[in-house]
């Protein structure tokens, strides 16, 4: 006797019985049964399959996520880290009106550099709900990283560090993606 396993109208395998004489009516019914039970098995096997496979997919998305948020909470920290830096550093030069210029200049640059990063990912979130196209633009390097450099002068300042920049001449221009 050969009965069909199937999932609606997939056909999953064939179960074949074999005997010398005819199977009975209460023999066909259980071998029927039996059939429709392993057709169910293999549903719930594949069923299975498809959830691990979900749940290692999520499981890969909330390692990303975490990751995210660990990089955002750092760059978000790093501004404000710098701008307690030069808020010190103000408080210490008191009676240096050209250092206290210095450093509040630095906690501004540093408070317009969190906005910065708050509207990047403001415009990440926009951008995935595909809401904005954007026109690339171009940076001058030199300029980029001498800034850079500036920002992180009180920093290392303060471990008694030393950083320099030192850029060779006719860096060329790069892309930027521009603000939205």
């Amino acid at each position: 006797m050969a009965c069909s396993l199937r999932n609606h109208q997939e056909r999953l395998g064939l179960l074949l019985l074999e005997r010398q004489q005819e199977f009975s009516e209460a023999e066909r019914q259980l071998a029927y049964q039996v059939v429709n039970l392993c057709a169910l098995a293999l549903r719930q096997a594949r069923l299975y399959e498809t959830t691990q496979a979900q749940v290692k997919e999520l499981e890969r998305l909330n390692l990303l996520k975490d990751d995210f948020l660990s990089t955002v909470s750092h760059e978000l920290r790093t501004p404000m880290t710098n701008v307690r830096m030069a808020l010190q550093m103000l408080q210490i030069a008191c009676d240096n009106p050209k250092k206290q210029q210095h450093y509040f200049a630095i906690a501004l640059k540093e408070c317009n550099r969190q906005i910065d990063l708050i509207n990047d990912l403001l415009d990440m979130q926009r951008l995935s709900a595909e809401k904005y196209l954007l026109q690339p633009e171009e940076i001058f390097l030199p300029h980029y990283l001498r800034d850079l450099v500036a920002t992180a002068q009180p920093l290392v300042q303060g471990k008694k560090q030393n950083l320099q920049l030192h850029l060779e001449e006719g860096a060329p221009l790069l892309g930027q993606i521009p603000r939205l």
